[in-house]
């Protein structure tokens, strides 16, 4: 297949693909060395963070150029590999052992265990479908800019389905049963982050300790887990060496096999940097700030040529049920933004709560933005009450719709938001009202509920590894991986240096961001396609976003069946991810008291109606245009009407002014030189003053208009 067809199949997902794009994704392509995979990957990274998904441009691929590769012309960009290729996986499957062997330690030659498990229906009504891989379809939602939230053809459709076909078939994604256990929500952290946290203190003596200790940990977790023996620094020595580090780059840009540093630590190598050669590692997944035990040859000691390489620091999954749960426990998950760009509506909240309030799950997760900095609404100067205040509306407009209903509702805040903190761990929401159902936990945490394990993060940590990852792996599921390297590292971000988008606080995430156990539900979202997957003995969830830019997005349903002593509890999880929608039930808005938060404004003294933003949309700028505007009209309709009278009454009020302006003759009463005081004046045919001797124009003074 030549690099015009890959390109075509890459870009699919858009329509109307003319040859002159075609063209330049070649030149791009050829340019900078890179695949019609990974050109479809930098485009839905870029155009998601700046152009709202939107498909490609002729100027959109230029702005893209100058800003992502232009500046990393002069690193070393070589050809990369190119993407998996496409395969075709049975809707029934079994989680066996090549699996296990693609979703473990970055696919090192590591000692596997096989699983065997009950069957998963990853499809409601399809008999098999195509495995997803990280090309530019399988990754990004595929819907236009410019279609209409209100007027969507496709919403409330099943979109993906998970789980064992029984227990699918047995789900109803709605409370039937009132369980006999109270629920019980709480954090499996020790030590939570509390709302009035102290960051960004950290001097670079702490950054460099916290790294260091985190090396460290890792590290010698992975020597005793795989039983290598004792780890060296990295001096020189003639037979097979042991040791760990965090995987690093000398250069900007993606990770590259001939870029990748090890960087020791300080008590085992005094934090140096050592080449790692990986030519001889059959198969590898590597990222910077990943850390790895590797085992091979150091000549010179400057020069690690590495033969085995591990990274699997993940912890033992469960092996019993500790779940207390008698009945289905039914658990929804929506992640913000939860309203189009173009508005503060709120419309798709509004249509989850409905859904929520007909169906009645027993809990509610509601992962922010819920005022995203990235939309333009909410960063416009029109928007005038106090962001705290907004989002303590908008949250009683979700809660009193709920009322009486025995739902719990988790919050999980965001750095992205408007009215928070933006830093990651990102510390609670700190309310002013208090709801006895309401449960607020930081960013990522850790959740129990009558032992169901979630854990939840709103930071996109899979598009942010998907951009630096660098994988030699000959087929698998790179969704899978990126979100195994979560579980193998212990943390719910692994990667450093963090992405632009995240400010992380070193010290906060080794407290309060690592994953001291294997979760039965790992709640990651992304602008990446939603996905369901089963990784490393826990069920991962992608539910995408209630919204994407100007469109609707989906969201979650999840049901947890009751297991017996001998079952994992993540074998009794049943998902599905479902397209926003205004559902059709009786569930409607005003009977159940939803509140939308405009509702609010009339008692902040605004009278127009704010949905209508022409009603109360008047800026500075265009209050100082008005007043330009009118003072240039009044002064031309003055002069118009001084001309007027000029012409029509009175010759000396039409020239006001205008005899300074222009050279006009002027009588005078009398000669102003001494000489010639006594002679009478005398003009000339045009009617200027001359001297009476010579007949030449003296001086005029001025006195009266002719």
């Amino acid at each position: 297949m030549n690099l015009q067809e890959e390109l075509k199949t890459s870009f699919k997902i858009y329509d109307n693909i003319t040859d002159k794009i075609l063209e330049k994704c070649e030149e791009l392509c050829l340019t900078y060395s890179l695949s019609a995979e990974d050109l479809a990957d930098q485009w839905g990274a870029y155009s998601i963070s700046n152009l709202n998904s939107s498909i490609p441009t002729l100027e959109g691929l230029e702005f893209m150029e100058r800003k992502e590769f232009k500046q990393n012309k002069d690193n070393s960009f070589s050809n990369q590999t190119s993407g998996t290729p496409k395969s075709v996986q049975k809707v029934v499957d079994t989680y066996e052992e090549q699996d296990s062997h693609l979703l473990s330690t970055n696919l090192s030659s590591t000692p596997k265990s096989t699983r065997t498990s009950a069957k998963r229906s990853r499809s409601p009504d399809q008999s098999d479908f195509q495995k997803e891989s990280f090309s530019l379809e399988s990754s990004l939602t595929s819907t236009p800019s410019t279609h209409d939230f209100n007027h969507r053809t496709n919403s409330g459709k099943v979109e993906l389905s998970y789980g064992i076909q029984n227990l699918l078939s047995k789900a109803t994604f709605r409370r039937t049963e009132v369980l006999e256990n109270e629920i019980s929500i709480r954090s499996c952290l020790e030590d939570n982050l509390s709302c009035d946290v102290r960051y960004m203190y950290n001097v670079m003596s702490t950054k460099v300790s916290n790294l260091n200790s985190l090396t460290e940990w890792i590290g010698k977790y992975l020597i005793n887990k795989f039983e290598l023996g004792e780890a060296v620094g990295f001096s020189k020595a003639s037979g097979l060496v042991t040791t760990y580090g965090r995987i690093c780059s000398d250069t900007l840009g993606k990770l590259h096999p001939s870029t990748v540093l090890l960087e020791g630590s300080q008590d085992l190598s005094h934090g140096n940097t050592i080449t790692l050669n990986l030519t001889k590692v059959p198969s590898y997944a590597i990222f910077p700030g990943q850390i790895v035990a590797v085992q091979g040859f150091n000549p010179n000691g400057t020069n690690f040529v590495t033969q085995k390489l591990y990274s699997d620091a993940s912890v033992n999954s469960t092996t019993k049920s500790k779940s207390t749960l008698n009945k289905p426990l039914q658990v929804v998950v929506g992640v913000g933004p939860f309203t189009l760009s173009n508005n503060l509506s709120y419309q798709p909240l509004q249509d989850l709560v409905k859904y929520v309030t007909a169906n009645k799950p027993h809990v509610l997760i509601l992962i922010g933005p819920f005022l995203d900095t990235s939309q333009e609404t909410v960063c416009d100067i029109t928007m005038t009450e106090v962001y705290s205040n907004f989002f303590e509306t908008l949250l009683e407009s979700v809660m009193s719709p709920l009322e009486g209903l025995n739902i719990d509702v988790i919050l999980v805040p965001s750095s992205k938001d408007a009215h928070h903190h933006i830093v990651y761990p990102t510390p609670p929401y700190k309310l002013k009202k208090i709801y006895p159902n309401l449960h607020c936990f930081s960013d990522p945490c850790l959740i129990d509920i009558n032992g169901l394990t979630i854990g939840a993060t709103s930071a996109d940590v899979l598009l942010h590894l998907s951009k630096q990852e660098f994988c030699n792996v000959q087929g698998g599921d790179r969704i899978s991986r990126l979100a195994s390297h979560l579980l193998c590292q212990q943390s719910f971000y692994p990667l450093y240096p963090p992405d632009e988008d995240v400010c992380l606080d070193y010290e906060l995430m080794q407290q309060h961001g690592m994953i001291n156990i294997i979760p039965n539900l790992l709640i990651l979202p992304s602008n990446l396609r939603y996905f369901i997957k089963y990784v490393n003995g826990c069920v991962v969830i992608n539910p995408e976003r209630i919204t994407k830019g100007y469109v609707g997005g989906t969201f979650s349903r999840i049901e947890i069946f009751p297991t017996t002593s001998n079952t994992l509890l993540s074998d009794s999880i049943v998902a599905q991810i479902v397209r926003c929608s205004e559902f059709d039930t009786s569930a409607d808005s005003e009977s159940h008291g939803f509140l939308h938060p405009y509702h609010h404004y009339h008692y902040h003294h605004y009278e127009a109606d704010p949905q209508n933003r022409s009603d109360y949309k008047i800026t500075l700028p265009f209050l100082v245009t008005l007043m330009c505007l009118s003072s240039l009209m009044c002064l031309i309709l003055l002069g118009a009407l001084k001309g007027l009278i000029g012409i029509c009454c009175w010759a000396p009020v039409g020239m006001w002014s205008l005899g300074a302006l222009i050279d006009l003759p002027r009588p005078l009463e009398s000669y102003q030189e001494l000489e010639l005081v006594h002679y009478p004046v005398v003009y000339d045919q045009t009617g200027w003053p001359v001297h009476p001797q010579t007949g030449k124009r003296s001086v005029r003074a001025l006195s009266k208009y002719i």
